[in-house]
């Protein structure tokens, strides 16, 4: 694929004793990387050793728009059959993020400091590449998004590459328009299918009738964070869009997986994890998560 337009480059204002670490964002449709520059730079305002790199996809028609050209990862048929139609386009895009990747780890990162992510479609294209990556990555975020052939025998691929126990984070909001929530369910069901050691617990908090999002993460022995389980949370009026409680639960996941210093021994590291995910959450839910994530939850609003 030929991309509409070089990736955005936000460099990493320190260094960091564990390495370089990086983030490879993706844009949902018709939008750009320019689309997540805001909401990465919060992100990098608590983790300045963490270069972010968000890619726009390429110019193509669009069945559901009618065939309007626009960015697109991929094609999009119908939103009621958006995680099991044709997608066209989908492995030349495929092919091009695992360049990026690629290249990132020439230039030095080792492939356990890097997370792809991805908001809607982009998010869809995270799941797609980075569960067939032959690269072990550090995590996996896909936001608003599906897994494309999720109806298939997509749990072979996900053997079949290097990231069957790589955390993955799905945040996802319950009033979403777009992208039904049950396409994020169906992607855990394919994850649970693959064999990815996923742990489930349910766990309740702020207004009861409003939208939810779902936090998804493998089980890895080097942390014991709440974000390693399925959790749910309520967020008012989040729909196809971000909100601020999620951007923090993002950095929560950022910071526990492209960590600055180098982990210690299992033990070590287990333990000190999980008080530092106690008081995190603590000051989370004091805090409303408002002061963190405001100016992302604004840019995350784009498809």
């Amino acid at each position: 694929m030929q991309p509409a337009k070089k990736p955005i480059v936000i460099p990493a204002s320190t260094k960091a004793a564990a390495g370089p670490a990086t983030v490879i964002f993706l844009h949902g449709l018709g939008d750009s990387g320019e689309g997540w520059e805001d909401g990465a730079e919060l992100w990098q305002t608590k983790l300045p050793h963490v270069k972010f790199i968000l890619p726009t996809a390429s110019i193509q028609p669009v069945t559901l728009n009618r065939g309007m050209k626009m960015t697109s990862w991929h094609d999009i048929k119908s939103l009621e059959a958006i995680d099991s139609s044709a997608f066209t386009g989908i492995d030349a895009s495929r092919a091009y993020i695992d360049s990026v990747i690629a290249d990132e780890i020439k230039s030095g990162t080792a492939p356990n400091r890097i997370i792809l992510g991805g908001f809607s479609q982009g998010g869809a294209m995270t799941l797609y590449t980075g569960l067939q990556s032959s690269h072990k990555l550090a995590g996996l975020i896909c936001l608003s998004g599906y897994l494309p052939y999720s109806g298939s025998d997509f749990a072979s691929k996900i053997a079949a590459g290097g990231n069957g126990t790589t955390p993955v984070f799905i945040g996802h909001g319950e009033a979403d328009p777009v992208v039904n929530p049950k396409a994020g369910a169906k992607a855990a069901e394919t994850l649970k299918a693959a064999n990815v050691p996923v742990r489930l617990s349910l766990s309740t908090g702020g207004h009861p009738t409003v939208p939810l999002f779902v936090v998804l993460c493998s089980v890895l022995t080097r942390t014991c964070l709440v974000i390693d389980q399925l959790t749910y949370r309520t967020y008012p009026g989040m729909g196809h869009s971000s909100c601020p409680q999620e951007m923090v639960a993002v950095i929560q996941f950022l910071t526990a997986h492209l960590p600055p210093t180098a982990p210690v021994t299992t033990t070590e590291t287990t333990t000190t994890a999980a008080k530092e995910s106690g008081a995190a959450v603590a000051s989370t839910a004091a805090a409303g998560g408002a002061a963190d994530g405001s100016a992302a939850a604004a840019a995350a609003a784009k498809k």
